[in-house]
């Protein structure tokens, strides 16, 4: 205490005194008071200390409490959409916000009596630190990280890809810039839509403008980077993997976001973590070849110069063999075709244009033609344009009916079927999910004259649902296969068969897919 203020004190002591000296009841009570005021002050002092210590053994409790519950119990906030997540160190899921306040309230009432009398101001204090940790700051643990790149094996076939794509992921819900394009399949273009989707939510970043499926002549070649994917649609349907993702969809941006400020970007991940990988030459394939060099190697590998003048590729077959050149080598299309045309002609092969437009190198043939020819060939002399939707065949059935036609010379998978329905037809017919051809008819097999067939000769009275009068289908070929010496008879599919059956007999069909047969 200063000395003015001591003085202050004997100057009022000094005036009362002298104020009432002429009165012996004051002056007594002023001496009485002034005997016990040394104990009084003894007692508030130590009253204040107990509670200054109090207070200082809550406070301390209260900072043992907080960092001890949020490291057993890591909830996280995110601003974007006002939702709480929990993380129990193998996976992220949402959490109420009065979950929380229920467990923070029963751990302070079952574990820490001190801080009962703080109980709701603890609570209130932990529920304001809960919101100040966002999400991303949290580190997945080895189990989360090893699960989401497990799941990421359905796309790419190594780990350091994996990564890779997940760090390309972070830096783009982080927002962080590049000028680098990846180049992606449309299987996984689906698959970066649900992320997207996902991602919108939780963060409100929703565009990942940096995944392309086609070319520009607007982006600069050595800008691309090129991600492939082993994704099969035949193995795994899209519709199977968005129930998977659905499970692990916060997991994934969590290890993303991870990655990408672990490693500070993808093409730092790119540069250091795959520099001596050689999954980099085929992402950075175009950073390492010009447009130039892949023609070159286009012909050094896919054309031959022979002297024959009959000898001839068209410009649509040209521009196929090209697209084929580029998928064995599983480097996307980044030239259009009027300008692959131009820079052949301008590699010296021998041209004309042709009557019927187009352009015809002549004294050139390829590897790859015969089985274009013999595909063309089965296409025109057995494949016809229909109107009819329900004229559908699978990719898989009409492999077979070339296989088993008299046009077959060479062998076709279905991935070089499919490739060459789209180049040639695409125009003119509809193919859904790489898998069914439709508005097409094939004069060696009828599927709808089979069912007629079918439905014409069965003799079953009464209700029937689908799956068995399916059943009854195949049984019915399979009895005419014994009858006409083991003739071997194609079946539909279910789902061909039930959709067909059902609009057939559109009046007779009762509820759940059962038919009335009289």
């Amino acid at each position: 205490m200063d000395s003015e203020k001591i003085t202050q004190f004997q100057q009022m002591i000094a005036n009362l005194s002298e104020q009432y000296k002429s009165n012996p009841y004051i002056i007594q009570r002023i001496d009485s008071h002034l005997s016990k005021f040394p104990e009084l002050l003894v007692k508030i002092n130590n009253d204040h200390n107990d509670r200054v210590n109090k207070m200082k053994k809550l406070m301390m409790e209260q900072d043992n409490f907080c960092n001890i519950f949020l490291s057993k119990h890591k909830y996280y906030f995110m601003s974007h959409n006002n939702m709480f997540y929990e993380y129990d160190n193998k996976t992220y899921k949402p959490v109420k916000e009065d979950d929380i306040y229920y467990t923070l309230l029963s751990t302070i009432t079952s574990g820490n009596k001190l801080l009962m009398p703080w109980k709701q101001r603890t609570a209130t204090m932990m529920m304001k630190k809960i919101k100040e940790r966002s999400l991303f700051t949290s580190i997945p643990e080895t189990y989360t990280i090893q699960h989401v790149l497990s799941f990421l094996n359905t796309f790419f076939q190594s780990k350091h890809e994996s990564k890779y794509f997940l760090t390309m992921i972070g830096d783009c819900i982080l927002k962080k810039s590049t000028d680098n394009l990846y180049f992606i399949s449309s299987n996984l273009k689906q698959f970066i839509s649900l992320i997207e989707i996902h991602s919108c939510v939780v963060t409100g970043v929703g565009t990942f403008n940096n995944f392309i499926t086609k070319h520009s002549d607007k982006h600069k070649l050595n800008n691309y980077r090129i991600i492939n994917t082993i994704y099969d649609t035949n193995t795994m349907t899209m519709d199977l993997i968005k129930n998977m993702f659905s499970e692990i969809s916060i997991d994934l941006l969590c290890v993303a976001v991870h990655y990408s400020e672990r490693y500070g970007s993808a093409e730092n991940f790119l540069n250091t973590k795959l520099a001596e990988e050689p999954i980099r030459n085929t992402i950075c394939y175009f950073v390492n070849n010009s447009i130039e060099n892949i023609v070159d190697n286009f012909i050094k590998t896919s054309i031959e110069k022979v002297d024959n003048v009959n000898m001839t590729i068209n410009e649509k077959h040209m521009c196929y063999i090209w697209k084929l050149y580029l998928s064995n080598i599983n480097v996307p299309n980044v030239t259009y075709s009027s300008k692959l045309i131009e820079m052949l002609g301008e590699k010296r092969l021998q041209h004309y244009a042709s009557e019927k437009g187009g352009v015809v190198f002549i004294c050139v043939t390829s590897p790859y033609l015969p089985k274009v020819s013999s595909f063309l060939a089965f296409w025109n002399k057995h494949v016809s344009i229909s109107k009819d939707d329900n004229d559908e065949y699978e990719i898989d059935e009409l492999l077979y009916l070339y296989k088993n036609s008299s046009c077959k010379n060479t062998y076709i998978s279905d991935i070089e079927m499919l490739r060459m329905i789209k180049h040639y037809y695409s125009h003119i017919v509809k193919i859904i999910d790489d898998k069914y051809v439709t508005n097409i008819s094939c004069n060696l097999w009828s599927k709808n004259d089979d069912i007629d067939e079918f439905l014409n000769n069965y003799d079953g009275k009464g209700l029937i649902s689908t799956d068995d009068l399916y059943n009854s289908y195949k049984s019915y070929f399979k009895a005419k296969e014994m009858l006409n010496n083991n003739t071997n008879y194609l079946l539909t599919s279910k789902q061909y068969f039930e959709k067909n059956v059902l609009k057939k007999m559109m009046n007779d069909v009762k509820c759940d897919n059962f038919i009335q047969f009289v």
